[in-house]
């Protein structure tokens, strides 16, 4: 009887160490994508914003939709220094107008953006074509104003594409 069980052995053994070689290593799991200057997809950071519910302040998400326009040519960066009222001088950031990427391209552009845009070098910049972040600090209650109706059309655009199923999202808030 003994003997008998050992071809059962061998035979088990074998299987073992076939499996063992056929499965030994764990898989290696995916990497994720190495850092990357170009813009995650051809959405504005607004937009973004929006559907990840990001929280992000109405001024950061302004700011964020402004390098946006940079990225896509519209809007040049620059640095401008400036006197502060006791004369010292101060580093601002200085936004100008690509004004032929604007009338080439602009109507490619979402309407909220076109909305900033027509906002930022109209009524800020006086038509100057540029302005700097101290223009924004000197007018901050004329932004802020501007702020609080530009987010509700960034939420009416967005709402617009129904990305999401706002049945599922109120289920989600009843459930929390």
């Amino acid at each position: 009887i003994l003997w008998s069980a050992i071809p059962y052995a061998l035979i088990l053994t074998a299987f073992w160490v076939w499996l063992f070689r056929a499965y030994r290593q764990k898989p290696e799991p995916e990497r994720p994508p190495k850092n990357s200057s170009e813009p995650p997809s051809n959405h504005s950071p607004a937009a973004i914003n929006y559907l990840m519910g990001d929280g992000l302040s109405q001024e950061q998400v302004f700011s964020a939709t402004l390098l946006s326009l940079a990225n896509k040519g519209f809007i040049q960066l620059g640095i401008t220094e400036e006197k502060d009222f006791l004369g010292f001088s101060d580093e601002k950031a200085l936004f100008q107008l690509n004004r032929q990427q604007w009338e080439e391209y602009g109507h490619t552009l979402q309407p909220y953006e076109h909305k900033l845009m027509a906002f930022a070098f109209e009524k800020l910049a006086d038509d100057k074509d540029q302005f700097s972040t101290k223009t924004l600090e000197d007018q901050q209650g004329t932004v802020e104003n501007f702020l609080q109706d530009w987010i509700k059309e960034i939420q009416e655009v967005v709402q617009k594409h129904a990305w999401f199923d706002t049945t599922s999202r109120r289920g989600r808030d009843i459930g929390i």
